[in-house]
């Protein structure tokens, strides 16, 4: 018997601009994307029974919308008949659900390159990307495995950054999920595009240059203005962090945020406190 364990890394968007709404109902985006030490992991195991085993330590991921269970049949109807008897998929997940984090796109890119690596599927890259696009904008990020990306089109575009840095940052964790539909949705109805800076190249500088302190000055999600208005907690958040030294971005379309601390940043941890159930999560890189 055969087995796989494989982590499964969180993302944040550094700089996400979303544009024009597509003819297929998605949203054209501009973004950077990061991969961070904020962790799923799940184990992989190849057995004799056939079909799918899925446990998750949340019980309630476990039915037929996760992304898991939705990889996993995707590759299965696409290498028949050489498909093993069965799949076993243990996860155990500790990125919260409906937190801009990724973490539901980082587990099916997990399994694709997972079940790629376990049964030498020999699969191309080009075709793990096509297989990505089918599941959601972000897998792609995550089968890519690059530490930054430029990401373009509705997510499936990925551009990896060629540099070594690597850098501290703080996630405000918040224990209220938020949809990406509901606030996509209301981005179309009231946001009315302007001829703004596209300032994702000069992200795409400072990431190469190591420069933390114009990467700062740069954060930017323009989700911001309806995430707000759709959580009471998330504004008390913005409202206490616009009083600190350090720059803060929210990450997709909510509800998590990430703090890049200033200077001084000994009070961030007294500023979090002021909410309750907010968590605070020091993340490096990936």
């Amino acid at each position: 018997m055969e087995s796989l364990t494989i982590l499964s890394p969180a993302k944040v968007n550094l700089y996400l601009k979303v544009m024009h709404k597509r003819r297929d109902g998605f949203h054209d985006i501009v973004s950077v994307m990061e991969r961070i030490f904020f962790c799923d992991c799940l184990k992989i195991t190849v057995t004799k029974r056939k079909g799918l085993s899925f446990k998750c330590n949340w019980s309630y991921l476990e039915n037929d919308n996760n992304l898991v269970i939705r990889a996993f049949r995707l590759l299965r109807k696409e290498i028949r008949p050489s498909f093993p008897g069965g799949i076993k998929i243990s996860l155990r997940k500790q990125i919260p659900v409906g937190s801009g984090l990724g973490g539901a796109s980082s587990n099916a890119a997990s399994v694709l390159l997972g079940l790629n690596r376990l049964l030498n599927l020999g699969l191309s890259r080009k075709k793990m990307f096509l297989l990505g696009a089918r599941l959601g904008s972000d897998v792609n990020f995550f089968i890519s495995q690059a530490r930054f990306a430029l990401v373009r089109g509705r997510g499936e575009e990925v551009f990896p950054i060629a540099t070594t840095f690597r850098f501290s940052q703080y996630l405000i964790l918040i224990p209220e999920p938020i949809s990406t539909a509901r606030i996509y949705h209301s981005f179309s109805q009231k946001v009315r595009l302007t001829n703004s800076l596209d300032n994702a190249k000069l992200i795409t500088f400072a990431l190469k240059q190591k420069d933390i302190f114009l990467l700062k000055r740069l954060l930017f999600n323009n989700l911001t203005p309806m995430a707000i208005e759709a959580s009471a907690r998330l504004r008390k958040v913005y409202s206490l962090l616009n009083q600190s030294e350090g720059d803060f971005v929210l990450s997709g379309s909510g509800s998590s945020l990430v703090f890049l601390p200033g200077a001084a940043d000994a009070g961030l941890k007294e500023t979090i406190g002021k909410i309750e159930g907010l968590r605070l999560k020091k993340v490096t890189t990936f």
